[in-house]
């Protein structure tokens, strides 16, 4: 039996942008309150600095992100909250904590029209997921957002900084024939720090 974890992104934007200085504080005060937890650079536009938390341990998701940032106002002001339940894994056991420090990571967001959403989700997990891999991007996740403006996001790490811009990639991004009916598409790059 597969279990399907709560995965939740906190973002905020740093006063101060030294990585060395968020994981400091990260290390110092943040980590203790998540189990299973990283503190990343947001590589692609702002904010600066994210939290992903894994609920492995049943909590409430979206309290616990909320409070991700607790005791850092004079470091990082707060910005957004993207909670979600994991509905597809590209590997059993794959867990955040095994993703290594400096390692990218891919975040897609999207709605999708209702009327196909079945017919997508059957052709994301068993046909898209498989070709991205096969380009670089690996260990997929998928979740429908709980809290956020989109109805799913995905997770993918990166083979290197540069996948998104590699030919192989190129070939096979897009939505297929599902294309017009996806949007609201944003994607967001994270570079573990700790």
């Amino acid at each position: 039996m597969t279990t399907f974890f709560t995965i939740a992104l906190a973002s905020a934007v740093a006063t101060d942008v030294d990585d060395d200085v968020v994981v400091q504080w990260w290390l110092d005060k943040g980590s203790a309150r998540h189990r299973v937890a990283r503190v990343c650079r947001v590589v692609s536009n702002h904010p600066t600095h994210a939290v992903l938390i894994e609920d492995l341990d049943g909590s409430d998701p979206p309290a616990a992100a909320s409070q991700a940032f607790d005791g850092a106002a004079d470091l990082l002001a707060p910005r957004g909250l993207i909670v979600g339940r994991e509905i597809y894994a590209a590997e059993a056991g794959d867990e955040l904590t095994s993703i290594p420090v400096g390692a990218h990571l891919f975040l897609p967001q999207l709605n999708v029209d209702a009327e196909i959403e079945s017919d997508f989700n059957d052709w994301y997990d068993h046909v898209h997921i498989p070709m991205v891999e096969d380009a670089g991007l690996r260990k997929a996740h998928r979740y429908v957002t709980e809290v956020g403006l989109h109805r799913y996001f995905a997770r993918y790490v990166m083979d290197d900084a540069d996948t998104l811009s590699s030919d192989a990639i190129q070939a096979v991004r897009g939505f297929d024939h599902f294309t017009g009916r996806v949007y609201d598409l944003t994607r967001l790059v994270l570079r573990i720090l700790a």
